[in-house]
This record gives structure tokens, sequence and C-alpha cells, in this order.
């Protein structure tokens, strides 16, 4: 299991990822959901979490299904070792730990970002803006995209070199 390599992530979208009103009424039940889901740790957890608002509140709306999926996507970037994850007009675009972690830019998984780009060079770029390193990635419409991408990544690090 790769360990965070940021410690965490911001996520920016344009997605709907809330849990709505009409799901859950109470606003101080709903923050206090948001406090329970950003303090996950495990996909287990996130599991738990899922059945216990099934349990409480009904079928999960999408939108409370795009905030889990977000959450995936937030562990996974942080595993990258981005900073930062824009979702928006459907571009994907992953900021980069600092330039100052060098050894960070030396690693295994930057490595496989590397050659990640280069296999993909018709939706991904990297790109340097005000001294930060980022990812841009096309075509990503949606939360389970970003994700299976990161998931793709992520399963290169891990896989032994032929």
């Amino acid at each position: 299991e790769l360990k965070a390599l940021s410690p965490d992530c911001a996520i920016e979208t344009d997605f709907s990822i809330v849990i709505p009103d009409a799901y859950v009424t109470n606003i101080t039940e709903r923050l206090s959901l948001y406090s329970t889901i950003d303090n996950l740790k495990s996909q287990e957890e996130l599991e738990m979490f899922q059945i216990s608002l099934i349990d409480r509140f009904g079928p999960l709306p999408k939108e409370v299904e795009a905030l889990a999926n977000t959450v995936l996507m937030r562990w996974k970037a942080e595993k990258i070792g981005f900073e930062k994850l824009v979702l928006k007009n459907g571009i994907m675009k992953g900021y980069f730990v600092p330039s100052e972690n060098e050894s960070y830019y030396k690693s295994e998984v930057f490595g496989t970002i590397l050659s990640y780009v280069q296999q993909h060079s018709k939706s991904c770029r990297l790109k340097e803006q005000s001294k930060k390193l980022i990812l841009f990635v096309d075509n990503i419409n949606s939360i389970e995209k970003a994700t299976q991408l990161l998931e793709d990544i992520l399963l290169k690090v891990a896989l032994p070199h032929e």
C-alpha cells in the first residue's frame, strides 16, 4: 500500500458533490456528516459511512455518491503527490508538491507519472506555472473518470518493472 505523499489534497470541481438538503434536512446534521466524511481514513470506513447513510436516510442520491467518489479520488491524488486537484470544464489539473521536495521528483511515483504522460501525450501534458508543476489531463468529464485515471497511475507504480 502506497503512503500519501501529500498530507492533504485540496479538491476544486464544478461537479455537484454535496449532501442535498432534501436528503438530510437538518443543517447541523449535514455539517456533521461533512466533517465525518472528511476524517475517514480507509475504503472500509467510507463503505461503512455510506451504509449508515442508507440506513438512516435511504438510497444515496448521485451527489452523495459523487462526494464519496471524491474522497477516494483525493486519497489517490495524495498518494500520487498532488497538493491540489482541479476538475473543471472537462480538464483535470493535478498540482504537484513543491519543487523543493527533491526526493519526490526522484521517486518511482514521479517517474511513473512521467512515463504515463509520455504514453498518453495526446491527452496529458506537464506545465510549470508560477514555479508549480501541474499535470493537465483532457477529457475528464466525471469524478469516476478522474479516479480511474489516478488508479491507473498508482497501479503502474505498484507493479514490478519488466
